[in-house]
């Protein structure tokens, strides 16, 4: 008798080592499968923030050239040139300039912030203008909505005398 509980609880040993052994396996199978998950997803968030940040990158050059390009062509058009020059003139009008009128690289260099930030305002305006050109659905102006109470903060003062009746 005794040695058949001996041997039941031996069974019973092996069954539950099998067991634990098995639970343990699988808890580092899936603790490898989310690692390895964590791990792509960290990738990719990583890939998406440097596509990003390398879009804004392009976008910031892109903005600058055609800001300092547009700046250019209105500077030509505010030293008097609205006509246009065809290619035997070109190369006359390249050579005629101004002693004191400064030449293209210094133009582009003395930008200062508040002249960039001023055209890229109005590069903006003029972006907008074309799109509402093209579909003035997207520029109608919204509802206000409720723009809440106006004057100084805090709690209203008595109220006024009552009218008359009637």
């Amino acid at each position: 008798m005794k040695q058949q509980d001996k041997k039941e609880k031996q069974a019973d040993r092996k069954t539950l080592d099998r067991l634990c052994s098995a639970s343990g396996l699988l808890l580092s199978v899936v603790c490898c499968i989310a690692l390895i998950h964590v791990q792509l997803t960290i990738q990719e968030h990583h890939r998406l923030i440097s596509n990003s940040v390398t879009f804004c990158d392009q976008m910031k050059t892109e903005i600058l050239r055609q800001v300092q390009q547009n700046y250019g062509s209105r500077q030509v058009m505010a030293t008097g040139r609205h006509w246009q020059a065809t290619k035997g003139e070109q190369e006359t009008v390249v050579s005629r300039q101004k002693r004191s009128a400064p030449d293209d690289s210094q133009q582009k260099s003395t930008l200062t912030a508040s002249e960039v930030q001023m055209l890229i305002k109005q590069e903006l305006g003029l972006l907008q203008n074309q799109v509402c050109a093209k579909d003035h659905t997207l520029c109608r102006t919204g509802p206000r909505g409720n723009t809440g109470r106006r004057g100084r903060p805090g709690t209203r003062g008595r109220p006024g005398p009552q009218g008359d009746p009637g």
